[in-house]
């Protein structure tokens, strides 16, 4: 049996999240809106604002390759300071 993967550190929950809310409003009614209640982040990731911004400003594409690991999160920092 192989360990669980640590949890992500909030900033790139917030990011994630944030991308996820865009995505489903943008997509309207998937498995994910009731599936939602199962995923709901902890606290001090909905507390960061910027992160769940920052998520939101993602392109569809950009949030893919943030997902994959092929972006970082400090690409995304950086897009969404502009």
């Amino acid at each position: 049996m192989s360990p669980e993967a640590p949890p992500p550190p909030p900033r790139s929950a917030a990011i994630f999240w944030g991308a996820a809310e865009r995505l489903d409003s943008e997509l309207g009614p998937t498995q994910w809106r009731t599936e939602k209640p199962k995923y709901w982040p902890a606290p001090a990731v909905l507390a960061d604002e910027e992160g769940l911004a920052a998520g939101r400003a993602l392109a569809t594409a950009e949030a893919v390759e943030l997902a994959f690991g092929v972006g970082s999160e400090s690409s995304v920092d950086a897009r969404a300071s502009r």
